[in-house]
């Protein structure tokens, strides 16, 4: 038995986009797991009081699931190099999708006391759906980010986060209090386009859209911050860990082989 030494760098390529697909399989099976846990919330308090309520956190559910499911496809065209027009469209859809995600959390609105569920429950529903909501909207930052930098720089994908989070803001407020949604720029684009370019050209008589805005980009921040930890950019050790393999930055890999 002897000792083959290769380099860092002579790992196959397949190797490491095996190890990036099993973490991206994993990420997105535990956040299905936890979407179907605030969902069975909701089916529990459907069967103990009958009411459908609350029955609009499902959909919105999905929507926030949509910018994860286009940032996952823009990583797979990134990662095939396939053009850049079909990468870019694939991101303008993402960012389009992006503030469903954090807009769960502007369903509290809805809390109110309500005789059949105890206001602690509905609480803990809301605050399930709006969970979902923000780790899917920032997994999806997080690969979108990774991908940007690896093509503009860090500088670029850093921009990319802070003006992502600042148009989720202004989304937001869209969404809850001017009532457009995601799709509104294909449907409605004219009253969409009328109503920003007011608010830009006035913003001093809109002080509450950029009241809004400027709370839920704060909030945005300090929520990335925290998901960031969680969502490292770096592989860690069981990932690079493969066929009796362990990597580490800057080591060999022995690979073990029956001299003939």
């Amino acid at each position: 038995m002897a000792t083959l030494q290769l380099p860092m760098r002579a790992l196959p390529r397949q190797l490491l986009l095996r190890s990036l697909r099993d973490e991206r399989a994993l990420l997105t099976f535990v956040l299905m797991l936890s979407s179907g846990f605030a969902v069975s919330l909701l089916a529990a308090r459907v069967l103990r009081s009958g009411g459908w309520e609350y029955r609009f956190l499902v959909w919105n559910l999905f929507l926030a699931w949509m910018p994860f499911w286009l940032a996952l496809e823009m990583e797979v065209l990134d990662r095939r190099q396939a053009r850049r027009l079909a990468l870019l469209a694939t991101g303008v859809a993402w960012l389009l999708f992006f503030p469903n995600a954090p807009y769960i959390i502007t369903d509290f609105v809805h809390l109110r006391q309500r005789a059949a569920v105890p206001l602690w429950y509905d609480i803990l529903l809301l605050t399930a759906f709006a969970w979902n909501g923000l780790l899917l909207g920032f997994a999806s930052l997080h690969i979108c980010h990774r991908i940007v930098a690896r093509r503009a720089g860090a500088g670029g994908g850093w921009l990319l986060v802070v003006a992502t989070l600042f148009l989720a803001g202004f989304g937001i407020y869209l969404g809850r209090f001017a009532r457009f949604n995601s799709w509104a720029f294909l449907s409605s684009p004219l009253p969409l386009l009328g109503n920003i370019a007011g608010r830009l050209a006035d913003p001093l008589s809109h002080p509450r859209t950029w009241g809004v805005t400027t709370v839920q980009f704060a909030i945005a921040v300090s929520s990335s911050v925290n998901c960031s930890i969680g969502f490292s950019s770096n592989l860690s050790p069981k990932t690079a860990t493969r066929s009796g393999m362990f990597v580490t930055p800057g080591s060999k890999v022995s690979t073990p082989f029956v001299d003939a």
